[in-house]
């Protein structure tokens, strides 16, 4: 029978290590992150217990601190200047019209040629179901009912059936049947 060979080194927390695959560096590491984990939960409650270290610094009043009237020097400014007179003042205008009038009363030049907006977007009926209808223009289709915007700033007046066809009546009058 073979004597049993014992390592003086070989610990039983040697041989746990070994068995679970575990290297110092890992035990290392897992202290450290253990230990910061522990810090971090400390750190609030030291900052609750020691609020003088850590908040705004205390405010410090300096000045006169009796009750009473302030001191007149620290509150208004010095005058620059000697005060006005009644004499000195502008003479002032009033206009008691409601909206104010412009600064002349002279009439305007009419401009001969009045600009005017570009041309009204063109759109088109394409089909009516369930009391609404669907229109297209430049920018694609559009499902609308009565009381909805169209492209040229109207508004759906109604959609109505005249003659068999499926029209579109805008709020200027203007009919748009289906093509």
């Amino acid at each position: 029978m073979r004597p049993l060979q014992t390592d003086p080194h070989d610990t039983a927390w040697k041989r746990f290590l070994h068995r679970r695959g575990l290297t110092k560096g890992d035990i290392v590491i897992t202290a450290g992150g253990l230990g910061l984990a522990f810090a971090c939960a400390i750190f609030p409650w030291y900052v609750f217990f020691n609020q003088e270290s850590f908040g705004p610094p205390e405010m410090r009043f300096s000045g006169n601190m009796t009750p009473g009237r302030p001191d007149p020097s620290t509150v208004q400014p010095p005058l620059v200047m000697a005060p006005m007179t009644p004499d000195e003042f502008p003479v002032m205008e009033l206009d008691l019209f409601a909206t104010g009038t412009p600064g002349a009363d002279e009439p305007r030049e009419a401009i001969a040629e009045q600009p005017f907006p570009g041309e009204l977007p063109v759109y088109r009926l394409v089909h009516v179901a369930n009391g609404r209808a669907m229109i297209e223009d430049d920018g694609g289709l559009f499902v609308v009912q009565p009381g909805s915007s169209l492209p040229d700033a109207t508004t759906v007046a109604s959609i109505e059936q005249r003659d068999g066809n499926w029209v579109l009546v805008n709020s200027n009058g203007s009919v748009f049947t289906v093509e």
